[in-house]
């Protein structure tokens, strides 16, 4: 059976009456309260008076009544006497909370009660002397928590809203939301003196209200802040508590931090400070795994394994540590232990004893102390769904769906991983969000529950842009989870003209001004996600992109928020290739697109010393291309367009030419092309010279051609012919520079050290049969290409250029023998044949010597496909 405990001030009653110190004013070590309650679940205490709650949902009060804070007799100045406090019409509480001389109480079904000084409002109603007995709060609703500090009261709605009320920045001010917090998962509220904290789902810290002493971190000041800080350097909080004018939190490893005033040891440290605007560790706690910590007035206390560790303020004996000397370290309270529970006033304290075993051994979070706000998770999901009973499941969805801060609470890991937030991590279990929504997705009910999930969230104000201005000024990546949990919810498949045009155009919008604000931070997490969750993402933008095209492919500002999202999408998808890239094609662009003009007004645009007849160029800074989206264009329209800038780059030149003539000689005439003559039966020796004999801008002339001894003009048809001939002769052997492999009929680079120049020249003669409008047959691998954006090379890549070389590395890769030793009879070496020769090149230093075994193999694949690339170009 529990025992109650307490010490410090007895003078008002406020521990009730104790036979044995009747003449004593104050207690320096803990003593048994008589006549205390059975079955006890909490204390609050106020400066002279002390409320308790029984796990029955019974409250109980004692002590001083001057202000009717004992919520009985009215007549009552005080009591010694520990008595119910009644509630009519059954109704069962599970949180209460004490200011100076107020009191507050959330019952089962989310209303508050409230009793005592009123004089400030802080009992939520219009200003009077004093309320006497419990008073429901109409105005508050849905409550799941509340605090009080010396004269105010804090409350947090199942929503996940927070509103504070009482002495606020010098007013006497009703309920009013703190609506930068309805973004973030409150899962505690606390109040201090004159400042607030609250606590989110992944461990974040957030304090407002003054910061006289470094109480709330930052920039000291002793005006009311309305705007919360988030305290930057706590990380895996799971409880917070307030002092006066200081602060305690408890993270997930048992560790204790504090801030705010020291000025008598609050802070567990003996160096004595009015400010202290960093948070510190208790280093005297360290070694010690603290399960729980409470914050009196001025001074605080710690629990590990049913010891309790105090310091502060001790003028009255409140630490119960034998005197009345204030500690400036934690010193352990004196003739107690099993201790599960502590409780600190403004001059008195409570402990909690219980049988050992029942003593937690891990921090006990705020999660398992008080209700917190409706989140879902995928097992309470199912079990709704389970159950059949879709009035409770509807029930579910609109509350969680109306509130951001719910959203950004639900599907959260159930370990340490939900405190992980990063460039790698943001602690969202997208899995059982992708199994919670598939359920819905696959319900016979799914029309009724999307219009119910995007009803709900029309109402959230998140998504009206203009009302809150925090997400898109400084998202704080806890707030941002919403954005990817939303990718999996039924709407997002179906996309019907009453979801697209609706919210879900909204949400793409909001989606791209916080991905501008956030710079790499989305790129990141899309980079980390799972290839189901990407092309869940993927496909759900080009979705919408696809509905939206063929009626506004000429309203930008509609589309410009989707392709840039698209864009994002496709970049990160270059580096790792989660997706093929034709997932991000829009097949029907060329539909309403006219992409060759498209190309050439942008291309005229950047380059604005050039005209062009019957081509308006814009002058907005802000001009729409499409061409700034060339993810969305497949084959034929990137063909029009590179087409395209062939012939305005040709044209280009072409212009130039004229103009410098007439600058230089005053005549309209340099040759404007450039002009090839080659013998056919030295078609690359001719070529290397010519364009060695060449400037660059010579280059970017149209090219003419003219076989030696051959009549006839180019217009076309002897360029085409010409670099047919010359990539069929540099591909052969002869040359030394390329290889054929007879299996695959792909070529590659030999690996023959030859020259530098050659390969300067055919990359040259490559660019300019794309120039002058010619497709040539070269017969490289997608390695090459992968090559040219620096993506690494696979063991795929090796199978379609060398098939046969491929199949035996996935044979060792796949042999399932435990004797791939003997089998395979490798060492870290690959053998290497140029023009008949062959020599051995090893993987690794000492590679010859090095077996390749089954704990190996893996190592020998990846070094013999690195060193594979690496050999063929090692020269270029």
């Amino acid at each position: 059976m529990p025992r109650l405990f307490g010490v410090g001030f007895v003078g008002d009653g406020q521990l009730g009456e104790i036979d044995s110190c009747k003449d004593i004013q104050c207690l320096e070590t803990a003593v048994e309260i008589d006549g205390a309650p059975q079955n006890i679940k909490m204390i609050a205490s106020g400066v002279k008076h002390s409320i308790f709650l029984t796990t029955e949902g019974q409250m109980f009060s004692v002590g001083n009544n001057e202000c009717g804070q004992l919520g009985r007799d009215e007549l009552l100045n005080e009591s010694f006497t520990i008595a119910p406090v009644v509630l009519k019409g059954g109704v069962r509480v599970i949180q209460i909370a004490c200011g100076q001389f107020h009191n507050a109480a959330v019952s089962d079904d989310g209303r508050t009660f409230m009793w005592g000084s009123n004089h400030t409002c802080q009992c939520g109603e219009d200003a009077c002397e004093k309320i006497s007995f419990p008073r429901r709060i109409h105005s508050l609703t849905g409550i799941v928590q509340v605090d009080c500090g010396e004269n105010t009261t804090v409350v947090l709605t199942e929503s996940s809203n927070v509103y504070i009320f009482g002495l606020i920045k010098d007013e006497h001010t009703k309920p009013i939301e703190i609506e930068s917090l309805s973004i973030y998962p409150i899962i505690q509220v606390a109040a201090g003196g004159t400042h607030f904290a609250a606590l989110t789902a992944s461990g974040q810290v957030f304090c407002w209200g003054k910061n006289t002493n470094g109480q709330l971190t930052g920039k000291i000041s002793d005006q009311f802040k309305f705007e919360p800080i988030a305290v930057e350097t706590l990380s895996k909080v799971i409880y917070v508590a307030c002092g006066s004018k200081h602060t305690v939190v408890l993270t997930t490893e048992g560790r204790v931090f504090a801030f705010g005033n020291n000025a008598q040891g609050q802070l567990g440290d003996w160096r004595r400070e009015d400010v202290v605007n960093v948070p510190k560790i208790v280093s005297e706690l360290l070694g010690t795994t603290i399960t729980g910590v409470s914050c009196g007035g001025r001074f605080t206390f710690a629990i590990s394994n049913g010891i309790v560790y105090a310091f502060g303020l001790n003028n009255t004996g409140q630490l119960g540590i034998g005197n009345r000397k204030n500690s400036g370290a934690p010193t352990i309270v004196k003739d107690i232990s099993n201790v599960k529970a502590v409780y600190g006033g403004y001059e008195h304290s409570f402990f909690l004893v219980e049988d050992i075993a029942d003593l937690p051994i891990h921090p006990v979070g705020a999660v398992h102390l008080f209700k917190i706000p409706k989140f879902l998770t995928f097992n309470h999901l199912r079990r709704v769904y389970d159950s059949n009973n879709k009035i409770e499941l509807i029930g579910e969805l609109e509350s969680v769906f109306s509130s951001v801060g719910c959203l950004n609470g639900s599907f959260l890991y159930e370990d340490d991983r939900r405190y992980l937030l990063g460039n790698t991590s943001n602690g969202l279990n997208l899995d059982d969000v992708m199994h919670a929504m598939n359920l819905l997705d696959y319900s016979t009910s799914v029309e009724q529950f999307s219009d119910i999930i995007i009803s709900s969230l029309e109402s959230c104000e998140i998504f009206n842009f203009e009302v809150n201005q925090t997400i898109k000024k400084e998202p704080n990546l806890e707030s941002l989870r919403v954005f990817f949990l939303l990718i999996w919810i039924p709407p997002m498949a179906k996309m019907e003209r009453k979801y697209v045009e609706g919210f879900l155009y909204r949400y793409t919008h909001l989606l791209c001004k916080v991905a501008d604000s956030t710079g790499k931070l989305f790129e990141n997490w899309f980079n980390v996600l799972p290839t189901r969750h990407f092309n869940r993402f993927s496909l759900s933008l080009m979705r919408m992109l696809e509905f939206l095209f063929p009626k506004n492919f000429e309203n930008y500002p509609v589309l410009r928020p989707i392709l840039k999202l698209i864009n994002r999408m496709a970049a990160v998808n270059r580096s790792n290739e989660k997706i093929p890239y034709t997932h991000f094609y829009l097949n029907c662009l060329e539909e309403k697109v006219n992409v060759r003009k498209d190309y050439l007004t942008y291309y005229l645009y950047h380059n604005p010393e050039l005209t062009a007849d019957n081509i308006e160029i814009p002058k907005n800074p802000d001009a729409f291309f499409w061409f700034d989206y060339p993810c969305i264009m497949n084959v034929a329209a990137k063909s029009n367009v590179l087409e395209t800038h062939s012939r305005a780059a040709i044209q280009e030149s072409h212009q130039r030419a004229i103009f410098e003539g007439l600058l230089t000689t005053g005549l309209a005439y340099l040759n404007p092309y450039l002009n090839f003559t080659i013998r056919r039966d030295n078609i690359v020796n001719d070529s290397i010279a010519e364009l060695m004999n060449a400037s660059s801008k010579d280059i970017t002339k149209p090219l003419k051609v003219q076989f030696q001894g051959e009549e006839g003009e180019d217009e076309g048809g002897i360029r085409k012919e010409f670099f047919m001939l010359l990539f069929q002769e540099f591909l052969q052997p002869t040359y030394g520079m390329f290889l054929t492999d007879e299996e695959s009929q792909y070529v590659w680079f030999s690996g023959f050290p030859v020259e530098e120049t050659p390969f300067r020249m055919v990359g040259t003669l490559c660019a300019m049969a794309i120039y002058n409008s010619i497709l040539v047959e070269l017969p490289f691998p997608l390695a090459l290409y992968k090559y040219l954006l620096d993506v690494p090379f696979t063991l795929e890549d090796l199978l379609e250029l060398h098939p046969s070389e491929g199949r035996s590395l996935e044979q060792l890769l796949s042999y399932d023998g435990d004797d791939v030793e003997e089998t395979f009879m490798l060492t870290f070496e690959m053998s290497m044949t140029v023009f008949g020769h062959t020599e051995q090149v090893e993987l690794k230093k000492e590679g010859k010597d090095i077996p390749v075994t089954n704990s190996n193999r893996a190592e020998f694949v990846e070094l013999y496909i690195k060193r594979e690339w690496k050999l063929a170009m090692k020269e270029y």
